[in-house]
């Protein structure tokens, strides 16, 4: 029987990963046979546009734009701008939630819009609140400043039992991988893990054969922060170009949080590395089709992202998984999410994070056995479309 579905998102500003998630999302449902309005405060035109076609959504605007990013370095106006952006969340939420249908079947809401669970199931008892959790909301990570990091727990601890009111509300959350469910189900809700889909078809490209090959390609893709560590690419090249092997490498990082200081960092460390000929930084970031022939054209994707501890890893991304749908390995830190859903030197290869001697170590053994990197390869390519369409997504949300 077809299901009237809202999906609430607080955030379609960016070309990121979470909102390509909530477009190809709605698309299946709708292929499914199911009626989809997304409802969201702000949205930016110029993201995905063939995604966007054909769908429904409804832009319910604020007073003034939410500040997601901070705009200071002082400590006391982060506090002040942390706190306004709480009170803007909550108040487009209650806007978002008056404007919404109240016949809903299903409401799909996505990371921070959660606390929408409270408001719908009051105004439609009946529909079931399904929360995708791609990121706890709140978690805390060390600070270098101590007052800022005692504030730090401090908000965290205030944040796990103030947000519990909301939680209950919430029939189920959808997660990417076992961390979070844990997270969840320690605060009283069921988690189901359901691995993100992707366009397999889009992003397929004929295997590559390296036999005989001299020039290699690595390619690394997110956006630009410190904790994507690019620096390791740029060391992996220069420790293979000592070894004389002739490898470039291209990192798309758009930047989005605008770390203007971050992206001089790290171009001087490329000059002092003495490849800066050879590393290609894209900072404002590649379209679809862009990526498409990036991922399809590069001889390996590596993904050396970490977040120290007490996070000790980093969340879901989908570049890599768009690229073993063209063909291209990937090499990824062991510490990576994603490592729970791949097995290393099966399909894809795991280094230690802040690793850049392994990642070269890992080019290198793919140079070398031609049949190995045509193994992971072909390997890779079959695990994404057997596990990773968009269709196996919607069914498995909506059981």
């Amino acid at each position: 029987m077809p299901k009237k579905i809202a999906i609430i998102c607080l955030n379609l500003s960016w070309q990121a990963g979470g909102v390509r998630l909530i477009y190809s999302t709605a698309h299946a449902f709708k292929k499914l046979g199911h009626q989809v309005i997304i409802y969201a405060p702000e949205i930016n035109e110029l993201a995905y546009p063939d995604l966007r076609a054909g769908l429904d959504i409804r832009i319910i605007a604020p007073s003034e734009p939410i500040n997601w990013q901070y705009k200071s370095n002082n400590l006391f106006m982060r506090i002040f701008e942390k706190i306004k952006r709480e009170n803007q969340l909550a108040d487009i939420i209650n806007l978002i939630g008056e404007a919404m249908d109240s016949d809903f079947d299903i409401v799909n809401a996505h990371d921070f819009s959660y606390r929408l669970a409270q408001f719908y199931k009051n105004k439609n008892s009946k529909a079931k609140i399904i929360w995708t959790m791609n990121d706890p909301p709140y978690m805390y990570l060390p600070k270098q400043n101590f007052f800022y990091d005692f504030l730090s727990r401090l908000f965290n601890f205030y944040k796990d039992i103030a947000e519990r009111k909301y939680f209950k509300f919430i029939d189920e959350a959808v997660v990417l991988i076992d961390r979070n469910k844990k997270w969840v189900e320690e605060r009283g809700i069921k988690g189901k893990i359901v691995w993100s889909g992707l366009d397999f078809e889009r992003f397929y490209a004929s295997l590559k054969n390296i036999s005989g090959k001299n020039k290699f390609m690595i390619l690394g893709v997110g956006t630009l922060n410190k904790y994507r560590r690019f620096e390791d690419i740029v060391s992996a090249v220069r420790i293979l170009r000592e070894k004389k092997y002739d490898i470039q490498a291209t990192i798309v990082c758009k930047n989005i949080w605008k770390e203007n200081l971050y992206k001089e960092e790290i171009l001087n460390f490329t000059r002092s590395e003495e490849v800066f000929d050879y590393v290609k930084f894209i900072f404002e970031g590649a379209s679809d089709e862009e990526l498409k022939n990036l991922y399809a054209s590069s001889d390996f994707f590596v993904l050396p992202i970490h977040l120290p501890p007490p996070r000790d890893g980093f969340g879901w991304q989908l570049a890599p998984f768009e690229s073993m749908a063209a063909g291209t390995p990937i090499i990824v830190s062991r510490k990576n999410d994603i490592v729970e859903a791949l097995k290393d030197k099966e399909v894809a290869l795991f280094v230690d994070p802040l690793s850049p001697m392994q990642i070269a170590d890992a080019v290198e053994s793919l140079i070398k056995n031609p049949e190995l990197y045509s193994k992971i390869a072909t390997a890779g390519q079959e695990f994404v479309k057997e596990n990773m369409s968009w269709q196996k997504y919607a069914e498995d949300m909506l059981s």
